[in-house]
Formats: structure tokens, sequence, C-alpha cells
């Protein structure tokens, strides 16, 4: 406790500001690899430690930049019979927004991606500059507090980063196929689904280890007082009033008026996807349109394909939800609970405390933890067999195969069944009777076997069958998914 204190005062960790500095740094000098490097290699030209300095990335250098004509950076990009590794059909543009993919590679063009890193390197660096510019006036008032209470949890910051990091690494997960940036990873089937499967589960890892420390932050760090009346302290007034906008939307759907939504659009989602071609979107940012897809869907009960579509979104929604609120609840209940107010003073795992309380099993943050982990472990089976099932589908042109094949969830069903039986008792008397057999073999007296059977405490045995179910359970499926892929497709 007392050693995290002086890591933090010792080094004056000042989160926000040094991770957004950092930030803008590494989108900058992946530009700049993109720039130098990458497009002249997918023009024929390598640059190495023995030519780096000879060769430009644009015929007319950094003129351009010191005059103020950006544009010439974006004239003459590749053509569209471009053969990739080579200067045929190569432009000498390196900053694009030309949209849609390479036609040879399927993948997004560097150049359109150098040209995205840069202007995300210099949002972030506008948003270090003010990140050293803390809130006045009514915005302060709520900030009270909430500075010196992330600088002086090692826990409160990791919490933050690994929430952070999980998100995105989700996102890896989603964009690596559906926008692939990698040339000719498009058409690598069994790469795409190894890689979606692979960043997902590390997504789940990650995003729950956030809320695990953030239960210890509150057990140990968080200090009431410090954050009384700030943004830390009212953080769920904003869930509930999110919340409250899909019941709206929700009623409105019922009562047969979609266009009464107030529809929170992924705005930017959708410039990306129109910047790469896509013209459905109709940019209504707060009200829906009438020509909208919206509207349309909402004049039928059921949604184009629904039977398989509804039952299968459901499933996955309940399993986000059931994740999302266990491990909310043991964070939130850390420090305290009308069943237990001095929970924090047992700390961040300790077993029952017995009859007295009327019962306090599984109440800790570490057993909410635990719970979730499962959780999350099956419903990122349940979202993984569904991407992969609907995608070899696609890749197979086959899509009447989507609403028959039930041996997909039966198999999650079977998983389920695995959890809820196979728990330490049952592992434990089994080893304890063999211990016990083996004592008293001759053998065993021959050489004086003397140790006895010690049961693993509660906390201890739930760590151990977390961690075997957790590593059983990918490694068995990265089995199943690279051999059904490249068994199909190669």
């Amino acid at each position: 406790m007392e050693t995290e204190r002086f890591v933090v005062q010792k080094c004056r960790i000042s989160s926000q500001s040094s991770f957004i500095r950092t930030l803008w740094r590494k989108f900058l000098g992946w530009t700049g690899h993109l720039v130098h490097v990458a497009i002249p290699a997918s023009r024929g030209e390598s640059v190495r430690w023995n030519n780096f300095l000879d060769v430009l990335p644009h015929p007319q250098g950094l003129g351009p930049l010191f005059t103020g004509q950006w544009n010439l950076y974006a004239q003459n990009p590749d053509s569209s019979s471009h053969l990739f590794g080579t200067s045929q059909g190569a432009g000498t543009a390196i900053l694009t927004l030309l949209g849609g993919f390479h036609p040879q590679t399927q993948s997004l063009w560097l150049t359109d991606m150098a040209h995205h890193h840069l202007a995300i390197a210099f949002i972030f660096l506008i948003a270090g500059i003010y990140a050293h510019i803390p809130p006045g006036g009514r915005l302060g008032r709520g900030h009270k507090g909430l500075y010196d209470t992330i600088n002086n949890s090692i826990h409160f910051q990791l919490g933050l980063a690994l929430a952070s990091l999980g998100v995105i690494t989700s996102l890896v997960a989603q964009h690596m196929y559906s926008l692939p940036a990698y040339a000719f990873i498009a058409q690598d089937f069994t790469t795409q689904a190894a890689l979606y499967t692979h960043h997902q589960y590390i997504a789940g890892f990650i995003m729950t280890g956030a809320f695990a420390h953030g239960a210890i932050f509150f057990i140990r760090d968080y200090n009431p007082e410090q954050n009384e009346d700030n943004v830390l302290a009212r953080i769920l007034f904003l869930g509930f009033h999110t919340l409250g906008l899909y019941v709206h939307n929700d009623v409105m759907l019922a009562f047969g008026t979609p266009e009464k939504q107030i529809l929170i659009e992924p705005i930017f989602a959708q410039w990306i996807q129109s910047a790469h071609g896509k013209t459905s979107y109709g940019f209504d940012i707060l009200l829906s349109s009438t020509s909208g897809p919206a509207f349309n869907a909402g004049r039928s009960i059921w949604l184009p394909g629904w039977s398989w579509r509804l039952l299968v979104h459901h499933a996955i929604a309940l399993g986000l939800h059931t994740t999302t609120l266990i491990l909310v609840k043991g964070a939130l209940d850390a420090r305290g609970s009308k069943l237990m107010p001095d929970k924090k003073d047992f700390g961040y795992s300790f077993p029952c405390d017995g009859p007295g309380r009327g019962g306090t099993c599984d109440i800790s943050a570490w057993d909410a933890f635990y719970l979730a982990v499962f959780w999350m472990l099956n419903t990122i089976g349940w979202v993984t067999f569904y991407w992969h099932w609907k995608h070899i589908t696609l890749w197979q042109g086959n899509f009447i195969r989507l609403g028959m094949d039930v041996f997909i969830w039966t198999s999650c069903l079977g998983y389920w069944i695995y959890v809820l039986i196979s728990w330490r008792g049952y592992w434990q008397e089994l080893i304890e009777t063999l211990a016990w057999a083996h004592e008293r073999t001759p053998l065993a007296n021959l050489i004086r076997w003397r140790d006895k059977p010690v049961a693993l405490s509660i906390v201890q045995a739930r760590l151990v069958g977390l961690a075997h179910f957790s590593v059983g359970y990918i490694f068995t499926y990265a089995a199943f998914l690279i051999a059904s892929t490249s068994g199909k497709f190669g």
C-alpha cells in the first residue's frame, strides 16, 4: 500500500496528459512508418538502413508541407490497376481519402491509412494540450478531488487503462475482417477467423480485469470524503439516463411510431463506412428519417431473416448484460452493502463469514470476478461460434444452413452444463480418496508416506479451477476453429 503511494508520488504520474501525449507520438510514428517504408514497399521500392536517407517518400519532399500546399500529397494516387509490390499502376500520393479497398489486395489503401493516422495524431496532440488545463467553474467543482484520486491509486489507473485497452482490442477484432488493413488478409479465411477469436478472448479478459482493479481501488484507495459530489460519486446518473433512451425507443417501436425514436447514431462509424463506399446513411444525428432503415424496419413486427438473428442476438445480449451486471455489482458493492456494511475491512477476497449475518458466501469482489469470467467466456463462445458459423456460410455462398444447424448451440449448452456441475468439491474428494487409498498400500508404507490431503481454501480453489477451465476452453475451441476453417478453405 505505502509502496504504491511512494511510486506514484515519486514518478508524479499525471495519467491523462501523459497517456494522451504518448498516443499522439505513437500515431505519428506509425504514420511515418507507413509513409517512409510501407507505401514505397507496396510500390516496389524497398527502404532499408542503407538507403532510407536517399529515398524520398514523395517526389516534392517536404516542400508542400512548408508552403501550405498539402493537397499535393493527395495527387496522383495508385490506380485501380496497381499491382501490389510493384511499380505497375503505382502513383506518388502519400496522404489520400480514396475510400474503398485496393482491387487486388482487398485491403484498405495504405495512403488512406497514413492520412487517417496522421489526423488522429493531430487530434491527440490538441487533446494533450487541453489535458493540462484543469476544468473550471461548475465543471471544475464536479472534478474536485478526482485527479488526486486517480494519481494516488495504481489500481484506478490500471483499471482505466485496461478498460480502454479492452474496448480497443474488441474493436480490433471487429475491424480486422470488416475493414482489413493488411494486404491479402481478406482472402485468408483461416487467419481472419483465428484473429477475430483471438482478439475477442483477449478483450474479454482485459475488460473483466478492469473491473477487478476497479473493485480493488474501491476497497483500498477510495476516499468518500475526497470525492463527495464529484463526477465519480454520481456516475450512475449517466448510466440510468442512457438506459432511459433505450426504454423510450422501445416504447415508440411498441406503439408503432418508430419515427419518434431518439436515435443516438454511431455517426463516426457511419462516416468511416461512407468514406469507404457505403451510401445508405442519411446522417440523421438525433431523429430518425422516414427514408432510413429504422423507419422501414419499424413497419414490420419482424426484421428480415428475423428468426435465427433474433435468437442469436438476444442470446449474445443476455450474456453481455449479465456479465456487465455481475462486474458492476461486484465493484460498486466492494466496499460494503446492506448485508455486509463492513465488507471493505475483509479485503478483495474472503470466504464465507459464517451464518451470523444470514449467510455471506460468494459476495466478495473476487467472487463477482470469478462468476463474471465464466459468463464472459461463455458469451464470447456464443459470439465466436455465431461469427464463425455465419462467415463460413458467407464464404461458401450458402445462406440456407444459417437457420438449420443447431449443433453449435447444443455444444454451447454442453459447455454451460459443464460449468454448472464441475465444482471443486467433486475433484477435491476424488483426489483425497486416491491419496487416502495410496497411503494404505505396502509401497506407501515402505517409503513412509506421511503427506496428508490438505484442502485448498475456497478462494484458492476457485482460482485454480478458473485458470484450468479458461485455458482448456480456449485451446479446445482454437483447435476446432482452425481445423474446421482450414479444412474447408485451406
